[in-house]
C-alpha cells in the first residue's frame, strides 16, 4: 500500500482531534486507535475522527 501524505486540512483536523482528545485526557489512546485504522488503509482524517468517537464519545 502506497505511503498516504498529509495535507494541510488533514493535519488541522488531525491537531483540533487530538487537542479535543487531550481534553478528556485521552490523546495518546486516540493517536494509537488512529495509527492501528490507518494501518488497516483508512486515511488520516477518517482514522482520527473513528478513533475520537471510540475514546471520547
Amino acid at each position: 500500500m502506497p505511503e498516504q501524505i498529509m495535507n494541510l486540512d488533514d493535519y488541522l483536523t488531525i491537531e483540533e482531534i487530538l487537542a479535543e482528545a487531550n481534553a478528556y485526557g485521552l490523546r495518546a489512546e486516540v493517536q494509537e486507535w488512529a495509527n492501528k485504522l490507518m494501518k488497516e488503509g483508512y486515511d488520516y482524517e477518517a482514522a482520527y475522527t473513528m478513533a475520537f468517537n471510540e475514546w471520547c464519545k
